[in-house]
């Protein structure tokens, strides 16, 4: 038994420069001979509807690509598939290379997203809470 969800979701183009700025990260890398330098990206023509989903108290939590004043769409739904919300509101940019590290960066508790990030100026990671 599963929930799927036939909601239209903002397609999100994946621009020209997306392989260029891969790749550049690639190469700078200490791992390019051994890891990447064989490989030969290929990317669709929009990223993946939606990127990443968390689960809390009976809610679906999906972000997707789309952008707004460098927040990230998050999608509410219930466990039926029905939208409840959508909101801007995840401020971390996503990882479109390897999307299964997303859900590393973030977590959800009672509808607030919390994540870690590195204050550079104060040397210290931040607990953050939307």
């Amino acid at each position: 038994m599963g929930t799927s969800s036939k909601h239209l979701i903002d397609k999100v183009k994946a621009p020209k420069s997306f392989v260029a700025e891969v790749v550049k990260k690639w190469k700078a890398s200490k791992d390019w001979q051994t890891e990447y330098s064989h490989i030969n990206p290929v990317v669709p023509e929009y990223f993946p509807a939606l990127i990443d989903f968390k689960i809390d108290r009976g809610r679906i939590y999906a972000l997707t690509a789309a952008k707004k004043n460098d927040l990230y769409e998050i999608i509410v739904m219930d466990t039926e598939g029905k939208i409840l919300g959508r909101e801007f509101r995840f401020p971390l940019q996503p990882n479109f290379e390897l999307p299964f590290f997303n859900g590393f960066k973030y977590d959800i508790e009672g509808n607030e997203l919390v994540w870690f990030d590195y204050n550079d100026e104060k040397d210290t990671y931040e607990l953050h809470v939307r």
